[in-house]
């Protein structure tokens, strides 16, 4: 969750350099959370839309729980 806020504030950054600041940012479940976060960090957003967004990440989190340790 932490990289996709700072990837999305990386890539507002260097939106702004080029002069294409975003003033929307739209995201889905985890991504629509990660927005939320990304949004307060980026001065050029206006406007926040999401679909499916948790109110926290934490609970989602514990659904890949049991996925995360398969994968080990």
């Amino acid at each position: 969750m932490s990289s996709n806020v700072e990837d999305l504030v990386a890539a507002a950054r260097y939106l702004e350099e080029k002069s294409l600041a975003p003033s929307l940012l739209i995201g889905h479940s985890l991504g629509g959370r990660a927005v939320i976060s990304a949004a307060q960090r980026i001065q050029s957003v206006q406007a926040v839309a999401t679909i499916g967004a948790p109110a926290d990440a934490a609970r989602v989190a514990k659904q890949f729980s049991a996925s995360k340790t398969k994968c080990l």
